[in-house]
């Protein structure tokens, strides 16, 4: 289990580091109304994918845990919770594909923004101050 949640908190990394590089991406885009390009589409597909698998392995790690004998801890659940908003929040980037550059920019931004801010909020309920470490490592 030690491995499975070690894999979750290095993922986590990986997936603010293309975050933040989709949020630049983005915003740059939006701002500087450039066209729509493949890095751009290619950080979206890349950024909602590690949510996907973020949101599988955290899961994972619950139920299986759970039935271990770990037990389901309120926050562990309120975590979950408030990750599956996240995750519904970044797939959503790819509203508006009909749509103009400057709207699929801007869509992309904001939603990367959103879900980036919820997966603060759902990380700061576990105890322990997760944000600091890599379980398993550190």
């Amino acid at each position: 289990m030690t491995f499975i949640l070690t894999l979750h908190s290095i993922l986590r990394w990986a997936t603010i580091i293309v975050a933040v590089a989709a949020l630049i991406k983005f915003g740059i885009g939006w701002f500087g109304k450039k066209p729509y390009d493949v890095t751009a589409n290619q950080l979206r597909v890349v950024f909602t994918s590690l949510m996907d698998v973020q949101l599988l392995l955290g899961g994972f790690y619950l139920v299986w845990g759970g039935l271990l004998g770990f037990g389901w801890p309120s926050y562990r659940l309120e975590h979950l919770g408030i990750m599956v908003l996240a995750v519904v929040l970044a797939h959503l980037t790819s509203l508006g594909k009909d749509k103009g550059d400057n709207i699929r920019y801007r869509n992309g931004f904001l939603f990367v923004l959103a879900s980036l801010a919820v997966v603060v909020v759902g990380v700061s309920l576990l105890p322990g101050g997760r944000w600091l470490t890599i379980t398993g490592l550190f």
